[in-house]
This record gives structure tokens, sequence and C-alpha cells, in this order.
């Protein structure tokens, strides 16, 4: 069988959710044996360095703009492959009646005025129509499962949950990270700083947590500035604490790992997510996790998770101090998430996604 991926998620220079997704998930998936007997064809904007097993061809197809519907649609029109995966939202014209589309979630549906409205309009052309013409959906929590019933009035045997992995917990990292932040205790958010991540709460509940609690703690935040916000509104909501609050801007991997587990905990707030894959980044790294108490975030937190009301500074403020003033509860927590985040891993989810693509 000749399977058709949507890969240009690979041709990323900063990788972020889907990005990420695609590259974990593709690394297993190509890797299973099961997959050695059949035929892979990746179809990317431009060529990397990565490697593949011999089964595995690689297609690029150059286009200045709207690649998917565009280039990939004329490749898909003149060669169809057997079977064909889109493992983001946008589902080519052409693509042939056997397609897989994941999606990550309908926060855009959920919460739309955290989106610009040309990107909210846009999100919800592309996914409305790619969840009409796919034979399969693959859902990446029960949560989003239910927002696609919900809003789009999907059929329930249409649509097949497939977690996320768990990253592997990553050891022994020299990346090193300034004498002066190891010094001062840290909570640490990593994400894009934008409207839907509640960001602005965070800052909130963190000049509380100051007030209130006398915590000696700085907040850094790691991140792309995205929708709602600009570096002139981050200087503003923060002008009370500006010593006190670090913005990072896009960090690599390895400040990633390094700032994750020297971390007090994460802060996750978020509003919506359709997983919510930082959560078990932060618990395979041995940090205690402060997240939402809505959307996804239960579901992949577990018993991992000490859950907030997002809508509640106080009560984000509240978990911050609790987690710095109980030794115990910390350690449960960082126990429980680390078992936790063994629930989920790229090789279950690579092979239930092969099992969906294969099937008769």
């Amino acid at each position: 069988m000749l399977i058709g991926i949507h890969a240009k998620a690979l041709s990323e220079t900063y990788p972020t959710g889907v990005g990420f997704y695609t590259r974990y998930l593709l690394q297993y998936l190509l890797g299973l044996p099961e997959a050695g007997t059949h035929r892979f064809l990746l179809y990317l904007a431009k060529n990397g360095a990565d490697q593949y097993p011999a089964n595995i061809t690689k297609k690029i197809l150059s286009s200045p703009f709207l690649w998917t519907q565009s280039r990939l649609a004329i490749e898909l029109l003149l060669h169809k492959p057997d079977v064909f995966f889109v493992p983001q939202h946008v589902l080519p014209k052409t693509a042939p009646k056997n397609s897989a589309v994941t999606i990550h979630g309908l926060e855009f549906e959920r919460f739309p005025d955290h989106y610009a409205w040309q990107e909210r309009m846009y999100l919800r052309w592309v996914t409305r129509d790619a969840v009409k013409r796919a034979s399969c959906i693959i859902a990446v929590s029960n949560a989003t499962k239910q927002d696609l019933m919900e809003f789009y009035r999907l059929p329930e045997e249409k649509i097949t949950v497939v977690h996320h992995g768990a990253p592997q917990r990553i050891s022994n990292i020299k990346y090193p990270i300034s004498n002066k932040r190891m010094d001062t205790p840290y909570f640490l958010y990593i994400g894009r700083i934008e409207k839907k991540k509640n960001v602005d709460g965070l800052i909130r509940a963190f000049t509380i947590a100051k007030e209130k609690y006398k915590l000696p703690h700085k907040l850094i935040l790691a991140g792309s500035i995205g929708f709602g916000f600009s570096s002139k509104k981050l200087s503003a909501i923060s002008y009370k604490l500006k010593n006190q609050i670090e913005f990072l801007g896009y960090i690599s991997e390895e400040a990633k790992w390094e700032l994750l587990r020297n971390a007090e905990a994460f802060v996750f707030p978020s509003w919506c997510e359709g997983f919510g894959l930082p959560i078990l980044e932060a618990q395979q790294a041995g940090v205690p996790v402060i997240t939402s108490n809505i959307s996804a975030m239960p579901e992949v937190a577990g018993p991992g998770g000490l859950f907030i009301d997002p809508s509640s500074p106080e009560s984000i403020a509240e978990a911050m101090h609790r987690i710095s003033e109980d030794r115990k509860l910390r350690e449960n927590l960082i126990a429980a998430g680390y078992k936790n985040a063994q629930r989920f891993s790229w090789e279950k989810c690579a092979q239930e996604t092969l099992n969906i693509l294969i099937k008769p």
C-alpha cells in the first residue's frame, strides 16, 4: 500500500505544537516493523537532512503560496496514493476519498474572540471542509472529540481518539542557564504568548502571589508573541513587577528542558487546549504542573496536575503559593506526574495511527 503523508511541517524552522506532533509521529510511525510492509511518500516543501528507510520516498513540491491547496493539490490530482494522511486541519481539494486528518482542537470555535478574525474564519473554513471530506478523523483527545461532535455534528463512529505521546525524559543537559536565574526560584510558562493561553491572567496571578504571599520567585515566559499581545502590551501589564518577569521569546529544545527541570512549577492556565503537550513535557522533566480544570487539560495531566480555575487569577496565585510552601505536595505531584506521563507514548500513537491508515 502506498501511503501519502502531508509532511510540510517537517520543513518548519521554528516548530510549534503541530510541527512537533508531525516530527514525533513520523519518526515512530516509520520505525514500526509493520511499516516496512508498506511504501510511504512524504510531501515536503523543501528538502531536509532527515534520513529515512528504503521504503520512504520524498517528494519536494515548491510553491510560493497556498502550498496545500495549490502545489500539493495538483500533485494529488495527477498521482493519487492509496491512502492520504494529513497531520493537521487542511485537506487538499483533490485528496483521495481514503484520507485521514488529525484535528488538534477547536479552540477557535470555543473561544472565537481569542483569534484574529481572519485566522478564525480560515481555521473554521478549512476544518469544516476537512472533517466533511475525510474518511476518518483523528482527534488528539476526548475533549477534542466532544467538540467535533458538538460544533460540527459529526457522528461519533467517524472519530478515533489517538493521544499524543510523551517525549523521552532528557538528562545530562548542557544548556547553561545563568547563575542569576539559578539563584532565584521561578515559575515557568512555555508556549505562545497569546490571548488563548491566558498569559495576561497568569501575569495578574503572579502579581497577586508576590503581593499577597510575598513569594521570592520570578516568572519566566518562553515563547513567541501571538494574537492579543505585543512587546508594548507585555511591558504594560507587567510594569509593577518588570524586574521579576522575564520574557525569553522562542527557545531551543535544550533550553526548554533545562528551564523545565529547574523550575519550581510549570504553570499552564490556558483557556482551552486540544491536547496540551507541554504538560507532559513538564511531567517528564520532573516538574509539578499547575493547569486549568477545563478542556483537555485534566485528561492529559491526570493525577499529576494541580488544577485551577483559569478565570480566577486568585486561584492560580493560591496554587503557586501551595506549591512553594508545601514540599510534600510538590513531591507528590512530581511522582504522580511522571507516572501519568508513562500512559502516553509515541510508539502507541504511531501504531494506532498506522492501524487507522491501513484498515480495510
